[in-house]
């Protein structure tokens, strides 16, 4: 038997080849801070790999599963990602990210409108532009 069909047979046995969304089917649900799991998986090692029974040119991405259970205490096993917990610790990250970037935006917002200001304003040691009365008065006084 290959390797697709053990792996799809051990997500059957298991029933996890899809998440469960229903919220009468959890228990003990607790919120997560986004930003605490977006700094995990920034530390998380990934690197590239292949499974013994390979061909050397199959490669695949990702963190080992050892690495992900230190990391984020997920699943029963050390041996596996499940899914659902894979999914789940993405969307987190991609929502902790989605805030952070519109915190960014509407701060470098804020900078420019100031910067702006600054620009138009003139500084301590600038001379205001003449009005037009002191344009005035300077063609019709006499030089003398």
């Amino acid at each position: 038997m290959n390797i697709v069909h053990r792996v799809l047979r051990r997500f059957r046995f298991e029933g996890r080849s899809a998440a469960q969304h229903d919220p009468a089917i959890p228990t003990r649900a607790t919120p997560v801070n986004g930003f605490d799991v977006l700094e995990k998986l920034a530390r998380l090692p990934v690197s590239t790999w292949r499974y013994k029974q390979e061909h050397d040119d199959v490669r695949h991405l990702g963190p080992m599963a050892q690495d992900w259970h230190a990391t984020f205490g997920l699943g029963s096993s050390t041996r596996h990602i499940p899914l659902v917990d894979a999914h789940g610790v993405t969307i987190v990250a991609i929502q902790a990210l989605y805030q952070r970037v519109a915190e960014l935006q509407a701060e470098n917002a804020t900078l420019r409108h100031r910067i702006d200001q600054l620009d138009t304003a003139p500084t301590a040691h600038e001379t205001p532009p003449p009005t037009r009365q002191e344009q005035n008065n300077r063609q019709h006084t006499p030089r003398g």
